[in-house]
């Protein structure tokens, strides 16, 4: 599959044709129909967040599931889903209090590593996720299906954007049921 991998800071992404893990028991198999460029990855290639190379970046990502593991019970193939950059395993003690922006998986979730580039070297995904690329491979904590018309072009920046505002207003009083307006202006 083709992929978008950074390789070092100041340098151009490299487009390589990487080879994915199989998937594991709670793996989804996602073909990507459209990804966000956030300011986050343009820091990564800008040098202003290290990380090592040999990570295929994206965070903001919407699709079909085209594979499944065994042990996956949230979505199934055809279903459409919204790539989640902060996982949400819904049975830790931060789960299962609503506070999934602190699940407890989120490291084990987004270090995994993902398969090996054209040098047989591994290579793993920005927040575990890799939405630069035809298709990721990710725990299943990281996707929320969607039921929508919507394109993909649209749902992707929910991903990020949305997830991003939510689990950023400290001390609100947001729950479930709350609305919320989000007004964006300018370049950050």
């Amino acid at each position: 599959m083709k992929a978008a991998v950074y390789v070092g800071e100041s340098t151009a992404l490299s487009l390589e044709q990487v080879k994915p893990n199989p998937p594991g028991p709670r793996d989804v198999i996602v073909e990507i129909g459209a990804s966000g460029v956030c300011h986050s990855d343009l820091s990564i290639m800008r040098g202003y967040v290290p990380v090592p190379p040999g990570m295929v970046l994206g965070h903001e990502g919407a699709g079909r599931v085209v594979d499944v593991g065994p042990e996956v019970s949230r979505v199934k193939k055809g279903d459409r889903v919204i790539a989640s950059f902060v996982p949400a395993c819904g049975a830790c003690w931060h789960c299962l209090r609503d506070q999934t922006e602190l699940c407890e998986r989120e490291s084990d979730v987004s270090m995994a590593m993902r398969g090996s580039r054209p040098d047989g070297s591994p290579y793993f995904c920005m927040t575990g996720l890799g939405t630069f690329a035809e298709t990721m491979t990710v725990d299943e904590s990281s996707v929320v299906k969607v039921e929508t018309d919507l394109p993909d072009a649209q749902l992707a920046l929910i991903g990020c954007g949305v997830t991003t505002v939510t689990c950023t207003v400290p001390g609100s009083a947001m729950s479930l049921a709350t609305t919320v307006a989000i007004s964006c202006v300018g370049d950050t």
